[in-house]
């Protein structure tokens, strides 16, 4: 299995890479995801693919982030 970084997962590019990603199943793993700004659409990729890191670009936007996960479990 090859581990796989997605940087700008949120974005057009990193989107399709997510879904080609999940049609190849057990052929990868994702291990990281990044985003500049989309919060909510992070947290579902992260709900779904469950890396060991995601991160965003803004500072932030991180610490926003890491709200929005740990209230959600």
């Amino acid at each position: 299995m090859k581990r796989v970084a997605v940087l700008g997962s949120t974005g057009s590019v990193g989107s399709n890479v997510l879904e080609v990603i999940d049609t190849l199943k057990g052929r990868f793993k994702v291990v990281a995801l990044s985003s500049n700004r989309n919060l909510r659409l992070l947290k579902s990729q992260v709900e779904k693919f469950a890396p060991r890191y995601a991160s965003f670009l803004d500072e932030n936007k991180s610490r926003e982030f890491s709200k929005m996960v740990s209230t959600s479990k």
